[in-house]
């Protein structure tokens, strides 16, 4: 029985599990671009996957996200991954555990003690709506 042609860049499913991140250089990423975001579950995942060497092949550059509250929760999870090496500040578990402080007051708090992180995180998760537009208006690069 002949086996369907493969295409090129095409991973059949039965092989997508086994994909060997070995060969990437240590100075190399993936870069990970999510629309509909939602609070950040794929980039999640992604940026949780190590390589057998302890290296993050993949790096979420931009999350967009229509949805004001979800976006919240993208924007905190951005910011946590600005922290290399899971070295969070204990100003973001003070404002987990926090309960008498407005949220708005603690992310303000929080985020200004860490500008930096912040802003690298402002410009990763993007709170932002697709829209609808004339057809003619649309242009289409190939």
């Amino acid at each position: 029985m002949a086996s369907a042609p493969r295409r090129a860049g095409v991973i059949p499913v039965g092989q997508l599990l086994r994909v060997d991140l070995s060969c990437m250089s240590r100075h190399k990423t993936i870069p990970v671009i999510d629309l509909f975001a939602g609070p950040g579950g794929l980039g999640e995942g992604f940026s949780a996957l190590t390589t057998a060497d302890d290296q993050h092949p993949f790096r979420v550059m931009l999350s967009i996200e229509k949805d004001r509250i979800a976006h919240r929760t993208l924007l905190l999870r951005s910011f946590l991954r600005q922290f290399p090496d899971n070295r969070v500040p204990e100003d973001y578990y003070e404002f987990l555990r926090d309960s008498t402080e407005p949220e708005s007051q603690g992310l303000a708090r929080l985020y200004g003690e860490y500008p930096k992180e912040a802003q690298a995180a402002a410009c990763q998760a993007m709170h932002a709506e697709l829209v609808v537009t004339e057809p003619e208006t649309i242009r289409y690069e190939f």
